[in-house]
């Protein structure tokens, strides 16, 4: 899952490389994530580890002098100031879980799906309209194999 901020409006977007047998379930994992996330009821620790992993995530891509300039060039061209960043730290400190559920309930929704596939007949469309099915997302989850880590711990940046 990736996001891309523009002008008008910009987009979100979820990826999955995968053998053409296994599309329909890879499609609907995401389809279900983000049913999930749409629906959640965050907690306290999910939003902590969200903002530790933006920040760093944001820093990282600042590392080089071509970042830094690229960032400020496009805080600048969204309107937000080349200096920004110096207050974006206390900007995403005041996020709250109530701001979270909000913006996710207006902002995902319907997803537009495209499977591109060299074997479209192993596509199982009638599995990709089922309703949202939560626990068997969870399955998904408990299934995963070992060394698959189901929770990365996330540090703080420094």
């Amino acid at each position: 899952f990736m996001g891309r901020l523009g002008l008008r409006p910009g987009y979100y977007r979820a990826e999955a490389l995968c053998q053409p047998e296994k599309v329909t379930h890879a499609a609907r994992l995401m389809m279900d994530l983000l049913r999930w996330g749409h629906q959640a009821d965050y907690t306290a620790d999910e939003l902590r580890r969200a903002k530790a992993t933006i920040l760093a995530a944001r820093k990282m891509s600042r590392q080089t002098p071509e970042g830094f300039a690229f960032t400020m060039t496009l805080n600048e061209l969204y309107g937000l100031g080349y200096d920004f960043e110096k207050t974006y730290a206390e900007k995403l400190k005041a996020v709250t879980i109530d701001d979270v559920r909000r913006v996710a309930r207006k902002y995902i929704t319907a997803p537009v799906i495209c499977i591109t596939t060299p074997k479209p007949e192993l596509v199982d469309t009638a599995r990709l309209r089922e309703p949202f099915d939560a626990e068997w997302l969870k399955r998904q989850w408990a299934t995963a194999p070992q060394h698959v880590p189901q929770r990365r711990g996330h540090t703080a940046p420094q």
